[in-house]
């Protein structure tokens, strides 16, 4: 392969992981929103039996929550481990500078 090919296929590389990254980083935030949201739909769910001081209800809600919570929690970390490994797979993805490369100089025309 030719250099200008060699160096186009790294640029297109570091573009897709760039994009990949992006990707993950929108599903990790999304998540994070789900898991918000899971408790505070918990403190809804919770209140009346702690206005009625149903402890076994009460924790009814807090076993539920924390199994939705714990599984979205194993969501984010898959995805955090795929997002290292995305960065750590080749040049650098959004931001840093791409390693210089050499360009065989063309011969001199005479």
């Amino acid at each position: 392969m030719s250099s200008f090919s060699d160096a186009a296929a790294a640029a297109m590389g570091a573009v897709a992981r760039s994009v990949g990254a992006a990707g993950l980083e929108r599903e990790i935030a999304a998540l994070q929103r789900k898991i918000k949201a899971r408790k505070q739909q918990f403190g809804a769910d919770a209140y009346p039996f702690l206005a009625a001081r149903d402890r076994a209800g009460r924790d009814r809600c807090f076993a539920a929550c924390l199994e939705d919570v714990s599984a979205l929690q194993a969501l984010i970390a898959q995805k955090e481990a795929a997002l290292v490994a995305l960065r750590a797979s080749g040049e650098p993805v959004g931001g840093g500078a791409a390693p210089a490369r050499t360009v065989a100089a063309a011969p001199a025309r005479t």
